[in-house]
């Protein structure tokens, strides 16, 4: 990697670290609230929270897509090219599909099935997403791997 990526690398990392740490805290405050009997977790908190991860999800992505998050290991294995854009593509079907989880809910209002359906979508979406950032985890730490040797 060059050294223009190693002094910018733990500043983004840093940066995701926080993006992700608040999305995870932000999805476990909704896990909590769908939990809750419907009188204390009202659609519109509901909403406000999936606002919030939709943010926080797009602050993040632009991050890596500003900060050419994995440009330098393209530079180092151009044939890892399919890997990265599947992960870059995932960027916007992650937030499209938040933001459908989002729009369903505003639309249904506080039926209990809502809330099933809600939480449901959630898990699936929580489980793709946490494959994402493990998969772009281990493409770097492969990266990292190979540029520096194994601990020969």
């Amino acid at each position: 990697m060059t050294r223009h990526t190693i002094n910018r690398l733990p500043t983004t990392v840093a940066q995701l670290r926080r993006c992700n740490d608040l999305l995870r805290l932000l999805t476990g405050q909704l896990a909590d609230l769908l939990a809750e009997p419907a009188e204390n977790a009202t659609t519109q908190c509901v909403v406000e929270l999936l606002d919030a991860m939709l943010d926080n999800l797009r602050e993040q992505f632009r991050l890596e897509e500003e900060q050419d998050y994995l440009a330098d290991v393209l530079q180092q294995y151009p044939n890892w090219h399919p890997e990265v854009e599947h992960l870059r593509q995932q960027h916007s079907l992650l937030h499209n599909q938040l933001r459908d989880i989002r729009r369903r809910v505003a639309a249904a209002g506080d039926r209990p099935t809502v809330r099933y359906q809600t939480r449901r979508q959630l898990r699936d979406w929580i489980n793709t997403y946490n494959e994402h950032e493990r998969r772009e985890t281990q493409l770097i730490q492969d990266a990292f791997t190979l540029e520096t040797g194994a601990g020969e």
